[in-house]
């Protein structure tokens, strides 16, 4: 199992960045290998919610659906992938630094299969990697507006 946490420090009220970052259809424009996502149940996002995602990573074209296992608004959200090349756990926690300042992090657990099983000591660096473009590219939207 390879496990990779990524954090950033984003100058928005908690509020505000972990509304922008559990809905999914925000993701397609700060994940940074996100390229569609669909919902499978009804929205706004909740415990039980069910999104499919496609994605390109290390070149090869990914989809898999996240459930929503664990959700409290404004501080913890926990996603897990049951199919696709890469079983995966992703949790977003959230905490504030102020008023106006949100300490965001990503972690992110799993086990690779196949081609991803072949370089599994890589992982953790291209995981890491991707997820510190992700937050930052988050962090200019949130901040930018």
């Amino acid at each position: 199992m390879i496990k990779v946490q990524t954090e950033i420090i984003i100058n928005k009220p908690i509020k505000e960045v972990s509304s922008f970052s559990t809905d999914p259809n925000n993701a397609i424009n700060w994940y940074k290998n996100l390229i569609s996502i669909q919902w499978k149940t009804s929205k706004p996002i909740q415990l039980n919610s069910k999104i499919a995602y496609k994605s390109k990573f290390l070149g090869r074209l990914l989809s898999y659906t996240f459930e929503v296992v664990f959700y409290e608004e404004q501080k913890r959200i926990m996603m897990k992938s049951k199919e696709g090349p890469f079983l995966m756990t992703t949790i977003y926690t959230w905490s504030s630094i102020d008023e106006n300042t949100t300490l965001m992090k990503i972690e992110n657990q799993g086990n690779p299969n196949g081609f991803f099983h072949l370089i599994k000591p890589l992982m953790p660096f291209f995981v890491r990697k991707s997820s510190n473009e992700s937050l930052k590219k988050l962090k200019e939207i949130l901040e930018n507006n």
